[in-house]
């Protein structure tokens, strides 16, 4: 990437979607998502906390401009490493017109289709433990949507057993 940069001129700038980029490249916006992997480097593998802890010092310093996704991310980048405030900007994700309600014969036909239950609760996502499923589970075993037949689904990446064990659930997992 940095080279291609280089080829493209004195305008280009790179943007890094995914809380990384290459360091050698100073014009470049990079996304911060979260700082999981150094706030919390126990949910991660020992290297890829390490890496983190390396590169996000001297990548936030060296870059033009830092997109967080929230607020909350915004602060943490601003807190934790300290650069300039207008150096960091929220930008929440996009809305679109196509993720707009579909007409309830749609609906329908979908649920029937794959099988689901008239009245549910989806999660979508990874099952890892920083997503904290069990407080999730537990959360919804307290509501009153549970006695009223809704049903919790999680669904997204491999299911872990240890997870609906763990809340004693019930919840099914689709693949």
């Amino acid at each position: 990437l940095p080279g291609m940069v280089r080829r493209m001129g004195g305008g280009a700038v790179l943007y890094s979607p995914m809380t990384s980029g290459p360091v050698a490249v100073r014009k470049q916006v990079v996304t911060a998502h979260d700082l999981f992997a150094v706030e919390h480097p126990e949910w991660f593998s020992p290297a890829f906390s390490r890496w983190y802890s390396w590169l996000w010092p001297i990548l936030l310093r060296r870059v033009t401009r830092i997109v967080a996704n929230s607020e909350y991310t915004r602060q943490r980048v601003l807190e934790r490493y300290g650069p300039p405030d207008e150096k960091v900007v929220t930008c929440h994700f996009a809305h679109d017109e196509r993720f707009a309600p579909l007409p309830a014969e749609e609906v329908e036909r979908f649920r029937a289709d794959r099988g689901l239950p008239e009245g549910y609760l989806l999660y979508l996502g990874s099952v890892e433990p920083r997503k904290n499923l069990v407080t999730l589970v537990a959360a919804w075993k307290r509501t009153l949507a549970r006695q009223h037949g809704i049903t919790l689904l999680v669904a997204g990446g491999a299911a872990r057993r240890e997870v609906y064990n763990a809340a004693n659930s019930g919840a099914e997992a689709l693949n």
